[in-house]
């Protein structure tokens, strides 16, 4: 009978323990019986901060359903500024803000670029305004990289807004053919991309040459590829001036004239 009493009065003792309770989590605790959504993994993203003066308010809403305890978000601009205290004009893909899920609103700064350049100063990195915000969300437990679709309930989706806030994230595994060019006219369009960066490519009608000009070297390059020369995709691209499939001496008239109006 004592053991029974002593054995009730210890359940009856028993605390739940609040914790990470995620196996493979650097802090995984295991006494805890009460996830807290306190879990850290490695650092998976690298952010330096290079950001002078400017920046981007974008809040994550604790109505999320698809986070989970630990994952790590990161924001870029896929074609920001990343030229540092020079005037050098370098623009690529740039991480700007990034921080830790922990099942609570989460506002992240995001850094916006600064070009002074023209006052005599110099460029700091950063997003540029305008340009399309792309989320990405590294899951430690998985070891898995996800691109975000946001759901936004404040702003549109592009740096430079007062503020933005994100009400929910659909999250598909990371995919580089997933980022390119969305632009339908541009020669190097891609069907599969989702995500834009501003690499789209659209090269003059006409310019055979590709020197931004259209003139009498074009004419003869046009005569060349009808006459002589295997038509490449980038050649059918700025010579099918009527549109219909097919490079041919509709064409050159439709150049000649081009040249002659100026």
């Amino acid at each position: 009978m004592i053991i029974i009493i002593l054995i009730l009065l210890s359940m009856s003792f028993t605390q739940d323990i609040e914790g990470c309770t995620e196996n493979g989590a650097n802090n995984f605790n295991p006494d805890a019986t009460i996830e807290d959504c306190s879990c850290e993994y490695e650092q998976y993203f690298t952010y330096y901060g290079f950001g002078c003066c400017g920046m981007n308010l974008i809040v994550f809403s604790d109505v999320i359903t698809s986070l989970q305890s630990g994952d790590q978000i990161g924001i870029f601009d896929l074609n920001g500024l990343i030229s540092f205290e020079d005037c050098s004009n370098q623009y690529g893909e740039i991480l700007v803000g990034m921080d830790n899920w922990r099942c609570e609103e989460l506002p992240i700064i995001a850094d916006e670029s600064v070009d002074n350049c023209t006052f005599g100063g110099v460029q700091f990195p950063g997003s540029i305004d305008g340009h399309q915000i792309h989320i990405r969300v590294y899951r430690g437990s998985e070891q898995q990289e996800y691109y975000a679709m946001p759901i936004y309930q404040i702003g549109f989706g592009y740096f430079g807004a007062v503020i933005t806030v994100i009400s929910e994230l659909q999250l598909i595994p990371a995919d580089e053919s997933f980022i390119g060019c969305t632009e339908p006219e541009a020669y190097n369009f891609s069907p599969e991309a989702l995500f834009e960066n501003y690499s789209c490519w659209l090269p003059m009608s006409g310019d055979f040459d590709l020197n931004d000009t259209v003139n009498v070297i074009d004419i003869v390059l046009m005569v060349d590829f009808i006459l002589f020369t295997e038509l490449g995709d980038l050649e059918f691209y700025v010579g099918d001036l009527d549109n219909d499939g097919e490079l041919t001496v509709a064409d050159l008239v439709i150049l000649v004239e081009m040249i002659l109006e100026g």
